[in-house]
């Protein structure tokens, strides 16, 4: 789903304790013309304040959008709403007869793995969002394979570990470390912040899987320079239960502000191959252009 963020202090209005996974739909904005929800700007990922007051009075809408036009563009709408209103089982059921009418939709598909793990039935969870992932494998970021991997977990397939989650992780020294190059880093930091700001729009604290997911994302901003970013997503992971001596050192290496020295080393290390080209052509440009003015004076002298 693609949206407009936009600043704005955010408090999720609805919370429950189930893992969520993620919400699709033609865009934030229903048919109707209602706000579904608003997003924060930046690197932090708060979840979706929801700007859906009265759930039935958007459905009543939806009908009658429906019974003008029978796109199953509004019936994917309703069931939105009935997720958001935690109206679950009505939801599945009429994604269940989105799929039987028009098959084969990757919003229909992903929306019922999300109602299904929003229930606790994560077999079905599992099985509807692989599906979607086959239908779009680009969607969200290309970040759905993270939700395959938390539905996994929690079936019980593998433990509870930065490498299964994420399939990497990011050492236990003071400051974190990483294999990745800067572009497959940040690509990784996208993804994960699309999978927690949804899960943190369905899910209180405490948490295992967003604490885990959390405590990596921050090590990623870490990772990447974004230190006041890192620090604020570290203290949200404690708040989430995440428990380990290394988050409270990774926590106050956040809070130290770099210096103009140490931010100038970095940009060398992470830039040398730019800053290098960019030397070399300008030592080529001044040569040749000192080559074409000798070559005049001596034309004008003879």
């Amino acid at each position: 789903m693609q949206f407009i963020k936009q600043s704005l202090f955010i408090t999720s209005l609805f919370a429950v304790t189930n893992s969520f996974a993620c919400i699709n739909g033609p865009n934030r904005v229903l048919s109707t013309g209602t706000t579904l929800y608003i997003d924060h700007e930046g690197h932090v990922p708060y979840g979706h304040e929801f700007w859906l007051n009265d759930p039935q009075t958007e459905l009543r809408k939806l009908d009658s959008l429906y019974q003008v036009e029978p796109s199953p563009d509004f019936l994917n709408q309703k069931g939105i709403v009935y997720i958001i209103a935690k109206d679950y089982q009505k939801a599945i059921d009429l994604y269940l007869k989105i799929e039987k009418e028009n098959p084969n939709q990757y919003s229909t598909a992903s929306n019922l793995g999300t109602a299904y793990e929003l229930i606790g039935d994560n077999k079905n969870a599992l099985k509807w969002i692989e599906r979607a992932l086959e239908l779009n494998p680009n969607s969200h970021e290309k970040s759905e394979w993270i939700h395959v991997n938390i539905l996994k977990y929690k079936l019980g397939q593998f433990d509870l570990t930065s490498k299964n989650l994420i399939n990497t992780d990011f050492g236990t020294e003071d400051f974190p470390k990483t294999n990745l190059s800067k572009q497959d880093l940040e690509q990784l930091l996208t993804q994960m912040y699309f999978q927690l700001n949804e899960r943190r729009s369905f899910v209180a604290p405490k948490d295992e899987i967003v604490a885990q997911l959390l405590f990596d994302y921050g090590n990623g901003l870490l990772l990447n320079d974004k230190y006041a970013e890192a620090k604020e997503v570290y203290e949200h992971a404690i708040k989430y239960g995440f428990e380990s001596p290394l988050i409270h050192k990774r926590i106050e290496l956040a809070s130290v502000e770099k210096s103009p020295e140490t931010s100038f080393q970095a940009l060398i290390s992470n830039y040398w191959d730019t800053i290098l080209i960019s030397v070399i052509s300008t030592f080529g440009f001044v040569f040749v252009l000192n080559k074409k003015n000798k070559k005049n004076r001596n034309k004008k002298s003879l």
